[in-house]
């Protein structure tokens, strides 16, 4: 899975300006890794404050492993 940037002017850093200022998006058709998106939309968002602890993604991969060792 590649997150899609929506774009800057600056091809230095480009990516990792992108998405320190919240500028991306998980492609809607990533059936794959779905259990993941919520995952990565609370780690990376802007506001440090407002983004998953530790211990939340910790709970979060454990819930993924049970889920999809049930497959």
């Amino acid at each position: 899975m590649r997150l899609q940037l929506l774009s800057t002017p600056c091809p230095v850093y480009s990516e990792h300006l992108l998405i320190v200022n919240g500028n991306f998006a998980i492609p809607s058709n990533d059936g794959k890794y779905d259990c993941f998106h919520k995952l990565i939309r609370g780690t990376l968002r802007v506001d440090p404050s407002q983004r998953f602890k530790v211990w939340d993604i910790l709970e979060r991969l454990a819930a993924v492993a049970e889920t999809k060792g049930d497959e």
